[in-house]
């Protein structure tokens, strides 16, 4: 089993969630608090509805990820701020 590029993608994450993670009291970042539960079913809910009926059902489910083209732009907010849309630089 090659896991080469899947362990460099898990550090490539952990790497970016260190950088926007707030710091706990000892000047650690904590990636556990980088998102707020909110801002976690925001993307949750905009993945699953730009690619769950990608497998040809839409359940709930992603069984066809290499067809998902999810574009977290799309949670930009388009007019005034609201709590189903975030800043730009929030969406990256």
């Amino acid at each position: 089993m090659n896991t080469g590029m899947s362990n460099l993608g898990l550090a490539w994450f952990n790497y970016q969630m260190t950088q926007i993670a707030p710091k706990d009291a000892a000047g650690k970042p904590d990636p556990t608090k980088a998102f707020s539960a909110a801002d976690r079913k925001l993307v949750v809910d905009g993945i699953l509805k730009a690619c769950d009926a990608d497998d040809g059902v839409k359940d709930g489910m992603i069984f066809n990820p290499k067809a998902c083209h999810f574009d977290p732009a799309a949670l930009q907010c388009q007019g005034g701020p609201s709590h189903a849309s975030r800043r730009s630089r929030s969406a990256r």
